[in-house]
């Protein structure tokens, strides 16, 4: 039973991150951007939820910075590194938005495994979610807040990276073995 309710999970995750498809059957297009686009992009999303349209018109922009990802990664404009963590603080910008209902035992599972997750690794603090408790509420938005700043920090640095690997490769790695003599 616990291995076909992680396949249900499964399932639907990969269902709520379907490139091709938005909510409600319309396809989501997606534009080649940069990370730094992405990004803005995203903050826009919140934005938009006290300006206009509430948050099912967020729900459709995410959809869209969802797509905009994928594309982005496949035409080659965001490396993997970025693309990977960009897609994670979707998915909890996703689980965030979902409506939650009473017995949602599916959604429940993964929101409990990805959000203490997220917030662990962001943040090195462990995370519980208890509507009555603001503390959690405060907590998951300074998870997002440092994985958004750890983002665009990771793209400002992109061209001391390949510096400063060279450096630290020469430094801890041993040197390559000689070649066989024949």
């Amino acid at each position: 039973m616990k291995r076909l309710s992680i396949v249900v999970c499964l399932v639907l995750l990969l269902g709520c991150f379907s490139f091709a498809e938005g909510e409600g059957g319309e396809a989501a297009t997606g534009k080649v951007k940069d990370g730094y686009a992405l990004l803005s992009d995203l903050t826009g999303v919140f934005s938009n939820i006290v300006q206009a349209g509430g948050i099912e018109t967020a729900k459709d922009r995410l959809e869209v910075i969802i797509a905009s990802n994928g594309a982005s990664f496949a035409a080659g404009q965001i490396d993997p590194i970025f693309y990977h963590r960009m897609r994670r603080l979707l998915l909890i910008f996703k689980l965030i938005m979902l409506p939650m209902k009473k017995g949602n035992d599916v959604w429940e599972i993964v929101i409990q495994h990805e959000l203490p997750a997220f917030a662990y690794d962001t943040l090195g603090k462990a995370w519980t979610w208890d509507p009555k408790d603001r503390g959690g509420i405060e907590l998951m938005a300074s998870a997002i807040e440092e994985e958004f700043v750890n983002l665009w920090i990771y793209l400002d640095t992109l061209p001391k990276r390949a510096e400063l690997k060279q450096k630290f490769h020469r430094s801890m790695l041993p040197p390559p073995p000689a070649p066989a003599k024949k």
